[in-house]
């Protein structure tokens, strides 16, 4: 597996934690925030400086794969949704600080 799909399936988690409501709940927010800390380069300064005491989960292990056919498709196909998962973190970051606004 790369690493490139650790840290999609990562962000797939929270999609679903989202799907099912928990980014409005206190413990959801913090563990989203945990597996965010784990994906590409971590938190935003706004979000680290905003939550401090979460520790981000452990990833799980980064075989290194020979490049066949399939990998090469998943990877141009990660490459193109690279982008949409950036803008979308971008979004999640929006609605976690604007649900911390209201909790302090």
């Amino acid at each position: 597996m790369t690493q490139k799909k650790v840290d999609f399936l990562l962000f797939k988690a929270i999609l679903e934690l989202m799907k099912a409501k928990k980014h409005l709940t206190n413990e959801g927010l913090i563990e989203i925030i945990s597996i965010k800390a784990s994906i590409n380069k971590g938190l935003t300064t706004l979000l680290y400086n905003n939550f401090t005491s979460v520790v981000p989960i452990i990833k799980p292990k980064v075989n290194l794969v020979i490049i066949n056919q399939i990998n090469l498709i998943d990877f141009v196909v990660l490459q193109m949704l690279k982008v949409v998962f950036l803008l979308i973190f971008v979004l999640i970051e929006k609605i976690i600080i604007f649900n911390f606004m209201f909790w302090k």
